[in-house]
């Protein structure tokens, strides 16, 4: 019985009758793959290969995936759709929204490489050797979309870094004469159409990042990405929880569990690449490591273990974005898993969590020191020196994220810092009025910053139907009686024809105090300031508070006074356009 299912097997090869190119491809759960024409049947599939027909246990299968055409067809689609966003970006003149259609279009030609890189993987041989030059094509689409993207702007997931491998040897056909099949009685070699994948790896009770509960994400977006097959790996079950669009400031808390409370070894499975942050931990509110340099040159898998005290039950991981690497294109965080595990016993002394590490003797931690130690000797004016050279000369480092809540706490001879404009926190302090009119995000250029890590570039096209967009600053205290004038950075790489206007009004109006009811111009029941855009580069406005002038609302309530003031607002009061970044807005106070 067993010759003759052998034969059975065996019969279409001997008689030459071997099936047509496979259609489908079955991956088992061991690995394998069957490739053939797949038709269900009750709790099995019978797939015809050239081999003959086999039955399969549907329990037996992982996936079932098309043919090569089929596959290949898939993916000039999605590169069809991406070059059509490219081709529409050409045609966008705002930066941001040219980086998303760009950044789009990155995700879908590194969709269509998984599927080309799929398809290499399973159908080898010379026959399909055009999916690798496609496959390296969508390379090089990647890498120059990527290069497109406008500078500063948050880029997508890095390409892959590796070439595809080349595909193994195409066996020898059977030399003519030789007896086909060989010793019908003998056992059966399998056919070459099996060929092994290696199963998703998974790390000793790890905790997937893709799969922990996002409690908290303060800026862009958490999601699960899975490794493409170029991609060094392993990656624990082939997936990452890939944060995209947040930046400094921002900050991503997921729920993980421990089995038992107290001191631990907490293992985090970080994925690397050349546009990711740097990050700092915290576990349950506590610091828990300092900054963690995400950067590589190539897309790579990395774990850092982090002695902790852990709750039983659920417990919170807080990932902080302080910046990034000078030779990061971006802001990016992957997260492959998270694994609790014993503790070492020299880690943690009395369940204590052991401080955050210092900053290390970088050229740009030794800045940081210096600063540290000027501030200490009573010398905040020599402190601020060094730290805007630290700014200047080594933006995005550990180093210089440590350092701005040190430069926004000195003594500044431009008066107190009321906003910085460094991080998406600072920006998310002002209201957009009519934000359809007036587009206000945050600048990481170190071009267009003046002072600390960030500014804010705010632009309103002209405005024909007297709706004026305008940014509004609430303020808790206002203390007019030590209150002397204002400081602010202002920059533009052209002139504006719009004139710009600070203005001080009450607070926490239901609506802003326009002259006309349909959003004059300019605000009434105000103390004003206003400059022409006249100037290119860099300009430092202190304006004292006597040349603020009163401007009157007729039946909006007239003139107000400094003891009314509970707002600021910053707006174009001509209606003719800007394009400016603000930097370092502060308030110039006596001391008494």
């Amino acid at each position: 019985m067993v010759a003759i299912l052998r034969l059975r097997l065996l019969l279409p090869a001997l008689l030459g009758l071997a099936a047509s190119s496979a259609s489908d491809v079955l991956v088992l759960k061991d690995g394998k793959t069957i490739e053939g024409e797949v038709a269900p049947k009750d709790g099995a599939y019978e797939v015809k290969t050239k081999f003959g027909t086999l039955s399969v246990d549907k329990a037996d299968v992982v996936k079932i995936v098309a043919g090569p055409d089929a596959m290949a067809a898939e993916a000039g689609t999605l590169r069809a759709t991406a070059r059509s966003m490219i081709d529409a970006a050409a045609s966008v003149s705002d930066p941001a929204l040219q980086s998303r259609k760009l950044g789009a279009a990155v995700e879908i030609l590194e969709k269509a490489l998984e599927i080309v890189t799929e398809a290499r993987a399973i159908f080898k041989g010379d026959a399909h050797a055009h999916l690798d030059k496609t496959a390296a094509e969508l390379m090089r689409e990647i890498r120059e979309t990527r290069d497109r993207i406008p500078a500063g702007s948050s880029s997508p997931a890095a390409p892959p870094p590796h070439a595809p491998k080349p595909p193994a040897p195409t066996p020898a056909p059977t030399p003519a004469g030789e007896p086909l099949g060989g010793d019908l009685l003998a056992p059966p070699s399998p056919p070459s159409a099996l060929s092994v994948i290696q199963p998703p790896q998974r790390v000793e009770n790890a905790q997937e990042g893709e799969n922990l509960k996002i409690l908290a994400c303060t800026g862009g977006q958490a999601r699960p990405q899975n490794r493409a097959p170029l991609w060094r790996g392993p990656w624990s079950g082939d997936a990452q929880l890939w944060w995209t669009g947040g930046g400094p400031g921002d900050t991503l808390t997921l729920r993980f569990r421990s089995d038992e409370a107290g001191p631990k070894t907490l293992v985090l499975g970080l994925i690397k690449s050349f546009d990711y942050a740097i990050i700092t931990v915290a576990v349950n509110g506590r610091p828990a490591a300092a900054a963690i340099d995400c950067f590589a040159p190539e897309v790579v898998p990395s774990s850092v273990e982090l002695p902790v005290e852990l709750e039983e039950g659920h417990n919170e991981l807080t990932l902080r974005i302080t910046g990034a690497n000078p030779a990061s294109r971006g802001t990016m965080v992957g997260l492959d898993y998270v694994a609790v595990r014993p503790a070492d016993p020299g880690a943690l002394a009395a369940g204590a969590v052991p401080a955050v590490p210092a900053i290390d003797d970088s050229p740009a931690g030794k800045l940081l020191a210096e600063a540290k130690d000027l501030a200490g000797r009573k010398r905040p004016a020599d402190a601020i020196k060094s730290l805007e050279r630290l700014f200047k000369e080594h933006p995005g480092t550990p180093a210089a994220a440590a350092a701005l809540p040190l430069f926004n706490e000195l003594p500044h001879p431009d008066g107190r810092l009321v906003c910085g404009f460094d991080t998406p926190k600072d920006l998310a302090a002002w209201s957009v009025y009519r934000r359809r009119l007036l587009t206000f995000e945050l600048v990481a250029d170190p071009k267009q910053v003046k002072e600390g890590t960030g500014a804010a570039r705010a632009t309103a096209a002209r405005d024909v139907d007297h709706t004026t967009g305008a940014l509004v600053l609430q303020m808790e205290t206002f203390d007019e009686s030590r209150f002397r004038g204002v400081s602010i950075w202002i920059f533009q790489a052209q002139p504006s024809p719009g004139r710009l206007e600070l203005a001080f009004i009450r607070g926490k109006q239901e609506a802003l105090p326009w002259i006309s009811e349909d959003g004059d111009s300019e605000l009434g029941a105000c103390l004003y300031w206003a400059t022409p855009l006249n100037f290119v580069g860099w300009r430092k406005f202190k304006i004292a508070a006597t040349q603020f002038q009163q401007r009157g609302a007729g039946g909006v309530s007239g003139k107000i006074a400094w003891r009314d003031v509970g707002a600021l607002v910053i707006y174009d009061a001509a209606r003719k356009g800007m394009d400016v970044v603000l930097d370092s807005l502060r308030f110039i106070e006596s001391e008494h």
